[in-house]
């Protein structure tokens, strides 16, 4: 029994009566340019083709005990190509562990393909498409926005397999977007009205121009009615790394913190609303071990000044696991240095 058979079979439109066209009304009263909608059809046809179907095989002894040979689906979600050798972004949740990876582009065509790398902290992984000799080119792959982030209110579609029924595209406007520092995960989360269901988990979010601004994250596979998203901007170093066949490393020190206001600056006697404030260190952290206290202040990690907690996230980005570092901090309004070394991340 091949995968694709177990995909849900989309459904047929029926036919219907077609309704009059209603008498002609009065002209629109002329709009600002920015709440023109988007070219939605255009953005469809331009990017569709790239966005796969991908499902993902691990059999279950338990279920084949009972009906030998049954191929159960482990995972379904959606992904898209990432350059024009075969390599596609997809969720890490839809093919962990999977024993046998099939994605189906839009016109039907399958292509077994296989895991490069994951990174389950990110729910991110790459895929490598088999291309047989002479097979026909992929699609060309939608460009990706590296550099910024979508702001709140930009329209966006998202581009998926909801529940594998079929290729559709929904659209909304951006509703936030939240840093690695708001999230404390790691990486910022772009949040959406456009609706985005089980099975969409691993396509892309797409700005009015046409490009990736975010891969589409279901944590759980929830619904709840809020679209998610990790913006391109964080994806992009964790897949290229995955692309390369290797899995990020991230150092760890095991603190939550928090912006410095005005009024703490007063309250803790610090000469200015900088910093990261510790609200909170793990016990048995890299940051307990150093001697980090709730309450300390993060002014610089090793040669990267500390201005903000998303500053702090971006030090430890570039930071290396097991390499000790000089952590700079104000203690009660005095200075102090510690030397912590961060560990990876659990």
């Amino acid at each position: 029994m091949a995968l694709a058979a177990l995909a849900p079979a989309g459904c047929e439109r029926p036919a219907v009566e077609a309704f009059p066209a209603p008498a002609p009304g009065p002209e629109p009263a002329p709009r600002p340019d920015g709440l023109r909608l988007p070219a939605f059809e255009e953005l469809y046809r331009q990017t569709s083709p790239a966005v796969v179907n991908v499902l993902a095989r691990q059999a279950m002894p338990f279920l084949e005990a009972d009906r030998p040979g049954y191929p159960a689906v482990h995972g379904m979600g959606s992904g898209f190509l990432l350059d024009g050798q075969g390599h596609l972004v997809t969720s890490a949740s839809v093919v962990q562990d999977a024993e046998e990876i099939l994605v189906v582009l839009p016109t039907g065509r399958e292509l077994r393909a296989r895991l490069v790398a994951l990174d389950a902290g990110t729910d991110l992984a790459v895929l490598r498409a088999d291309l047989p000799p002479g097979a026909p080119p992929l699609p060309a792959p939608p460009p990706l926005e590296r550099a910024g982030s979508p702001r709140s209110g930009d329209w966006v579609v998202a581009i998926g397999y909801p529940y594998g029924l079929g290729h559709t595209l929904t659209a909304g406007v951006v509703s936030a977007v939240l840093s690695p520092a708001e999230t404390q995960a790691g990486h910022g989360l772009v949040l959406t009205d456009a609706a985005v269901n089980p099975g969409c988990n691993g396509g892309p979010l797409i700005d009015e121009r046409g490009r990736v601004v975010g891969v589409l994250h279901l944590p759980g596979q929830e619904e709840d009615g809020l679209g998610r998203a990790i913006p391109m901007r964080d994806a992009w170093p964790i897949l290229e790394e995955l692309r390369a066949g290797r899995v990020p490393r991230r150092a760890w020190l095991g603190v939550r913190t928090q912006f410095v206001s005005h009024e703490l600056a007063r309250t803790f006697g610090l000469p200015a609303a900088q910093g990261a404030l510790v609200s909170q260190v793990e016990p048995g952290s890299p940051a307990a071990r150093a001697g980090l206290r709730k309450g300390d202040v993060l002014v610089r990690l090793g040669p990267w000044p500390v201005e903000d907690p998303e500053a702090l996230v971006e030090a430890l980005r570039r930071s290396r696991p097991g390499t000790p570092v000089k952590a700079e901090l104000l203690r009660e309004g005095k200075p102090l240095s510690l030397t912590v070394t961060p560990r990876p991340e659990p």
